[in-house]
C-alpha cells in the first residue's frame, strides 16, 4: 500500500473518531440540558417549600385542668390539622408532679405518643427517672419536629409515677400549654375553661381555673363578670368514692337543680335548691353530676365518653332528664350523648340510620333551645353540632340521626336554637369566629345551611345570651357585652 492510501485510511478514521465525538458531545449535552432543567425543578421546589416555610403559621391551646391519679395519668389527646409533607413543630410545656411514698425507688416516667391511642406504640418521647419519697415538680418542656403524611394528626401526653399502687405512688399534671408551627394549622381539641348555661332569669356561669373550679349565678338583666365567683366545694361523696385523695375532680359546669312539673309537662329551676355540677373524676372519661359536700349516694354518673364534654337543657320528656354531648378524645373518639332520670344516666353512642357513627370525632356540642322553659317536654327533640378530626363540622338531627348535614370548618362550638327553630352555629378557625345560620322547614323538618356567614374577628369562643347580649373570648380573656 503507497504511503498516499495510508494516509486516506488516517483521515477516514479522524473523520469517524470526529463523528463518534460529535454524538457523544450531543448526548452529553442533551443530559446536561436534562440536568439544568432538574436543577431548576429542584430550584422552584426549594423556592416553594422556602416560601411555605416563610409564610409559616400557628394555633396555640391553654388549660389548667388538674389531673392527679394512680398508673397512667393521661391528658386529652390534642388534635389539630396541618398541610401535609410540610416542616410542622410541636411545641409543650406543662406543669407536672410526682409524689412517691415508697422507701425503695420508684422509675417514674414521662411519655408522649403521636397519632396512636396506644401508649406502648408511636412514642416520639420518653424519659425515666427515681423518685423516693417525697414529691417532685417538674416544669417540662419539648418541642418535636416532623412531617405529616396526613391532614389530622394527634398527640397523648402521660405521665406514671411507676407504680399502680396507690399508696406507694401517684403522679398528675396540673397545666398544659401547646403551640403548634407548620402550614394551616388548626388546633381542635376543646378548652372547657369557661361555660354558661342559660335560663330565662339567670345565666350560671362556669370558669375551670388552676386547681379548682368556680361559679356565679348572674341575672340575665345584670352581668359583671368582674364579680366575685364561688369556688366549688367538694362535690364527691367520699362515703363511697375509691382513691378519692388520688382522684381530683375538673372540667365543671354549673348548672340550675331543675324538676319536672307533670302537671304542666315543663321543666322547672328550683329558686331553693342549690346548684348541680357535672365534672369529670378520675382518668377513665367518666362524668359525673352531683352537688357540693353530697351525702352518701347523691353523685351519678352522667357519661362515661369524655373528656369532650357540653351540656344542654332538658327538652324531651321527663324519662330523659339530662341533655350531654361528648366525643371519647383519648380513646376511640366515639360520638356520644348522655340520658337518663334524675338517678340513673345511661351513655350511647350516637346513631345515623340505624347505625352508629363512624370516624374520629373532637367534640359533639348540644344544640341549646333557648325556650327550653316554655316549651312543653318532648316537643322538641335534642339535637347536635359535632365537630370530627378533620375540622369539619356536622349538624345531626337527633340521637338517633336520620340525616346530617354539613356546615363548614371549625372548632371549638356552640348552637342555639331560637324561638322560629333557626340554629345559629358559632365555629372557631384559628383566631376567628365564623357564625352560620341553619334554617328549619317547617313542610319538611328539615335543616339547610342559610348562604354567607359572619366573621367575628379575634375571637376564640362565642357564647350567646338570652336577650341579643353575647359572652366571647377576645384571644384569651373572656368578656361580657350587653345588647
Amino acid at each position: 500500500m503507497d504511503t498516499f492510501s495510508q494516509q486516506q485510511i488516517k483521515i477516514e478514521e479522524l473523520e469517524k473518531r470526529l463523528n463518534s465525538l460529535s454524538k457523544k458531545l450531543k448526548i452529553e449535552s442533551n443530559e446536561i440540558d436534562v440536568i439544568n432543567a432538574n436543577l431548576t425543578t429542584t430550584s422552584q421546589k426549594i423556592n416553594a417549600l422556602s416560601t411555605e416555610l416563610d409564610t409559616q403559621d400557628f394555633d396555640s391551646w391553654l388549660t389548667y385542668t388538674k389531673r392527679w391519679g394512680i398508673n397512667n395519668v393521661r391528658h386529652d389527646r390534642i388534635f389539630f390539622t396541618c398541610k401535609p409533607y410540610v416542616k410542622t413543630k410541636i411545641k409543650i410545656k406543662t406543669d407536672l408532679f410526682f409524689i412517691s411514698n415508697s422507701t425503695t425507688a420508684l422509675t417514674a416516667y414521662i411519655r408522649i405518643c403521636l397519632n396512636t391511642i396506644n401508649v406502648t406504640k408511636g412514642k416520639i418521647y420518653e424519659e425515666k427517672f427515681e423518685i423516693t419519697e417525697g414529691t417532685l415538680n417538674r416544669t417540662f418542656e419539648f418541642e418535636y419536629d416532623f412531617y405529616p403524611t396526613k391532614v389530622d394528626n394527634t398527640f397523648l401526653l402521660l405521665v406514671n409515677a411507676g407504680t399502680d399502687n396507690y399508696t406507694l405512688g401517684s403522679s398528675g399534671i396540673t397545666s398544659y400549654e401547646v403551640t403548634i408551627f407548620g402550614k394551616d394549622v388548626n388546633i381542635l381539641t376543646r378548652n372547657n375553661d369557661f361555660k354558661v348555661f342559660l335560663s330565662k332569669d339567670n345565666y350560671y356561669i362556669t370558669r375551670n381555673v388552676k386547681d379548682y373550679g368556680e361559679y356565679l349565678i348572674a341575672p340575665v338583666t345584670s352581668v359583671n363578670l368582674s364579680s366575685t365567683f364561688t369556688t366549688i366545694e367538694s362535690v364527691i361523696d367520699k362515703t363511697t368514692a375509691q382513691n378519692n385523695d388520688k382522684f381530683l375532680p375538673f372540667s365543671y359546669t354549673c348548672v340550675p337543680n331543675i324538676s319536672y312539673d307533670s302537671t304542666t309537662e315543663r321543666y322547672e329551676i328550683s329558686t331553693i335548691l342549690p346548684p348541680r355540677f357535672y365534672y369529670y373524676y378520675s382518668n377513665a372519661n367518666t362524668l359525673y353530676i352531683g352537688q357540693q359536700n353530697p351525702s352518701s349516694g347523691t353523685t351519678h354518673i352522667a357519661c362515661t365518653y369524655g373528656y369532650s364534654y357540653t351540656v344542654g337543657p332538658p327538652i324531651s320528656t321527663s324519662l330523659y332528664y339530662h341533655n350531654v354531648g361528648s366525643a371519647n378524645t383519648t380513646l376511640d373518639c366515639y360520638l356520644s350523648y348522655g340520658v337518663g332520670t334524675a338517678t340513673k344516666i345511661e351513655t350511647k353512642r350516637m346513631k345515623l340510620n340505624g347505625s352508629n357513627v363512624t370516624g374520629m370525632w373532637v367534640e359533639n356540642c348540644v344544640v341549646f333551645v333557648k325556650n327550653w322553659e316554655d316549651l312543653p317536654a318532648g316537643e322538641i327533640q335534642p339535637c347536635y353540632v359535632a365537630t370530627n378530626s378533620l375540622g369539619e363540622v356536622y349538624f345531626f338531627d337527633g340521637r338517633l340521626a336520620t340525616y346530617t348535614l354539613y356546615i363548614g370548618k371549625g372548632s371549638q362550638v356552640n348552637a342555639y336554637m331560637q324561638s322560629d327553630r333557626s340554629i345559629n352555629v358559632y365555629m372557631r378557625r384559628k383566631h376567628n369566629v365564623h357564625k352560620k345560620v341553619l334554617l328549619y322547614d317547617s313542610d319538611s323538618g328539615v335543616y339547610s345551611v342559610q348562604d354567607g356567614e359572619q366573621e367575628i374577628p379575634n375571637a376564640l369562643e362565642y357564647i350567646e345570651g338570652m336577650n341579643g347580649d353575647y359572652f366571647i373570648n377576645n384571644l384569651g380573656t373572656w368578656e361580657y357585652h350587653s345588647a
